[in-house]
């Protein structure tokens, strides 16, 4: 409210329009009203304070107003008379304190509905929610392109297209989380058995998911059902170009089975890309044994020819032709020969490495048995109950403040 309208109305109702008096009416020192004036603006409180005084004085107080007769409290209160220069903290402070005038009036609504959702909360907090457990492991996935650049470097050496240097097999790194996610290995898990509280010894994941241990064949729906709810259980983190370090994090209903399930997603994982890797191993040496075939073949070929020349021309060095031609066949050999050590070489590395047992994983931190649940946090749980009832004892209190300012408005047309 501006100072002018607030003189104008002390004047008119309490008959004195001095600075020392309204400063006495409103219990404030005489500077206090000579900063109001000069600002021209009066806190909202005092505004409270003087409607309040007025009331008390003459409760049926009524003043002419362009419309008719209206309550001078209400004039006091009213958005015209308060929030007519439209300052936005003017605004502010006016709804902040007839937005605390309407909750000290009905603080039993205010703070009844925070303290039934705490002990809602509480009691459901305690009995009926689900705690959540997380069992947490890093993984750096071992790369296998070693040996197929290699052989890849060999093949375009000597105009082979052998594909791209670049592997993108199945047994990468950068293809462990996509291995992780994937419904195979989900099956895996979901065929291994484990100990639980709930369910016992010996069961498995897929029964312990659906909480049936009594079925022993599930169809196909309820297996898909179950892939979904292990998919969600399971989350990674990492495993770019960028970060090849893998986070695995696995939750579940109790803290040792998160482990569980987490140390068979690791082992699980590391014998599918070991399978993988040998899928490719044998396409390599299957492309290879058939090379050597064709090099050997192409070898002895080489050799009978560069036999027969020199057999039939003894004299050589005689003939300039004869030695052109004597050069060419034993490049020829001499690049049949490279080829064929080359490919005898690089199939024995195949066959190593095929009966070689190199794991494809490196686990930094192995999974292990959580001491805390994740979920519910109970402190965050219990305080957004609690805010959350506040905001609604306040949406209720305005609601039936508005019920009763407007119930005339709203039964008047249901009675006509």
């Amino acid at each position: 409210m501006t100072f002018d309208k607030l003189k104008t109305i002390i004047e008119r109702e309490l008959g004195t329009s001095k600075l020392s008096d309204i400063a006495k009416e409103l219990s404030v020192s005489p500077q206090v009203v000579s900063n109001w004036k000069s600002r021209n603006q009066v806190p909202y409180k005092y505004v409270r304070q003087l409607r309040k005084k007025i009331n008390k004085k003459n409760p049926k107080k009524f003043i002419g107003g362009p419309t008719g007769y209206i309550n001078i409290s209400d004039q006091i209160s009213s958005g015209a008379l308060n929030n007519e220069d439209g300052n936005p903290l003017v605004v502010f402070e006016d709804l902040f304190f007839k937005t605390y005038d309407k909750i000290i009036q009905e603080r039993f609504i205010f703070f009844s509905l925070p303290i039934l959702l705490l002990v809602w909360a509480s009691i459901n907090l305690k009995f009926f929610e689900t705690p959540i457990y997380t069992s947490r492991a890093k993984i750096l996935p071992i790369s296998d392109g070693s040996s197929v650049n290699n052989i890849a470097g060999l093949a375009s050496e000597f105009g082979l297209n052998f594909g791209s240097t670049q592997s993108t097999g199945l047994s990468e790194s950068k293809m462990v989380p996509n291995l992780i996610k994937s419904r195979r290995m989900a099956r895996n898990l979901l065929n291994n058995t484990f100990t639980t509280q709930k369910m016992g010894q010996n069961k498995k994941l897929i029964a312990i998911i659906l909480s049936d241990t009594l079925t022993q064949n599930f169809s196909e729906k309820q297996v898909f059902g179950a892939i979904n709810k292990l998919s969600r259980m399971i989350s990674i983190n990492g495993g770019g170009p960028g970060e090849p370090l893998i986070h695995l994090f696995v939750v579940s209903e109790e803290p040792r089975l998160s482990a569980q399930i987490a140390d068979s997603l690791i082992k699980n994982l590391g014998k599918l890309m070991n399978e993988y890797k040998l899928e490719r191993v044998i396409e390599k040496k299957s492309f290879i044994e058939t090379r050597l075939l064709e090099v050997n073949t192409k070898l002895v070929n080489a050799e009978e020819k560069l036999r027969d020349f020199r057999q039939q021309n003894r004299s050589v060095y005689s003939s300039p032709s004869l030695m052109l031609e004597q050069s060419r066949l034993v490049r020829d050999l001499e690049m049949f020969t490279t080829m064929h050590l080359t490919l005898v070489t690089q199939s024995e590395m195949i066959k190593i490495e095929e009966v070689g047992k190199t794991d494809m994983l490196q686990v930094l931190d192995h999974p292990e048995v959580p001491i805390r649940k994740t979920s519910p946090i109970a402190k965050i749980y219990i305080l957004a109950r609690v805010l959350a009832g506040f905001c609604m004892s306040i949406v209720f209190i305005f609601l039936k403040t508005w019920m009763k300012k407007n119930k005339y408005k709203i039964l008047d047309p249901l009675k006509k």
